[in-house]
Order: structure tokens, then sequence, then C-alpha cells
């Protein structure tokens, strides 16, 4: 069982409920909003210690944690479930349990958070909010290796840029503004944090073999999304 495997069911079990889901947010495996609610989850394919203390880290967030597991179709958890029942009502964290089979998943509550006595931090629901926001694609899929590509709102506005670039050849970031990139879109080229931009000039940018490879890899997965 991959963690990986856990993100469509419970994607859809919230959908189904009305929320709009994201995962990978601000090192949240999946976040979830309907209104005003937020709703995070972390995921592991198993119950651990760095479950729990990730679930606490959240309650900073928002009342609305629940650690999730997956589990296989048919397994005896309910004893075991008991055992560790107490513990997850005196951290005020909620519990799903997703029983994988090959016909489909089962998503099931087993406990809902209790409300959180400590104090939030408004800043950094702020940031997560503003992630989801700004985000022109979700492209993120939860549980995926630390190896994986994350598509941030960063990552996002460097590949906006790089398609104008290979679009409209080299050019200054006050044009690539005026055709819709962001505003930070002088201090994405000048970084350069993923090495996709050349300098060709001063102020002026293009895109490099290593930006092509990139979009190229950001299409197809676009399009494996579509399908």
């Amino acid at each position: 069982m991959r963690e990986t495997e856990l993100y469509r069911p419970l994607k859809n079990f919230l959908e189904k409920r009305g929320y709009s889901v994201s995962s990978e947010v601000t090192d949240c495996d999946i976040v979830a909003r309907k209104g005003d609610e937020v709703v995070i989850i972390e995921t592991k394919t198993k119950l651990s210690v760095s479950l729990l203390v990730q679930g606490i880290r959240r309650k900073e967030i928002t009342e609305s944690v629940y650690l999730a597991v997956g589990l296989e179709s048919g397994s005896k958890w309910d004893h075991r479930f008991r055992k560790v029942k107490k513990l997850l009502r005196r951290l005020e964290l909620g519990f799903i349990a997703v029983f994988l089979a090959e016909k489909g998943a089962k998503v099931e509550i087993l406990l809902h958070p209790a409300p959180y006595k400590g104090r939030k931090s408004k800043k950094k629901l702020f940031d997560l909010i503003k992630e989801i926001d700004n985000r022109s694609a979700e492209l993120n899929v939860s549980g995926s290796s630390g190896r994986a590509k994350k598509y941030t709102v960063y990552r996002l506005e460097a590949l906006k840029i790089a398609s104008f670039l290979e679009e409209f050849g080299v050019s200054q970031p006050c044009k690539l503004v005026e055709l819709g990139c962001a505003k930070n879109t002088r201090s994405v080229l000048y970084n350069n944090f993923y090495g996709w931009f050349d300098r060709k000039g001063r102020g002026v940018y293009s895109i490099n073999e290593t930006g092509r490879k990139a979009l190229d890899e950001y299409k197809k997965l676009l399009n494996e999304k579509k399908g």
C-alpha cells in the first residue's frame, strides 16, 4: 500500500460533501474548504508518532484536523482503534479510515476532532488560504515522495513566465507583466531559482533548454489531469 493511494478516495469523499480539495499546501497533505470552514487531513499508511505530531501542529491552523490511515478491506480495525481512540480524543484529533480494495475504496470517519484549546496562528491560516487561492492548477497528489515535484504558486508562476518567453521570445519583465504574469516577475527571472531562464542583456530574458523541458513536463501533466 502506498500513501498516494489514499488521496483519490479522500478527495472524492470530500468533494461529494461540497468541499473544494487541494493537496500538498504549505506542508499539509490535504486541505478541504467549504465557505469559511477549513479542514486539514494528514495521511499515512499506518498510525505513528510522527503522524500524531503532524496532526497536533495543524491544530494551530484549524480545529478541524483529521488523521487518515489506509487499511486493507476487511481488516479488524475496530479492536485496535479502541486502544488509540482515547489518545486521539486527548489530542483533540479526528480520525478517518480508508479501506482499500480492488473494487474500490471506502472512507469512514471514526472520530471527529474536539475543539482546540491552544492558541491558533492566524498567519499560518492566512498563508495556507493564500497558497490555495493563488494556484492556477491543482496538480499535486497527497502522499507523494519528497523527490516528487510540488506545484506551488511560485513554480506555477515561473512556468507561466516560461510559456510566454517560449511564445514571444526574448522579453523584458514589464512586458511579461503586461501579458498577465505576476508582479514579482522581475524577481523570479533575476533569482532564476529553477534554472529555466537566461539573461540576454540588461533587463531582458529568454527561456533555455531546461525551461523548455520543464514546460513540456507541465503540459503533459496537465493533459493527464484533463484525461
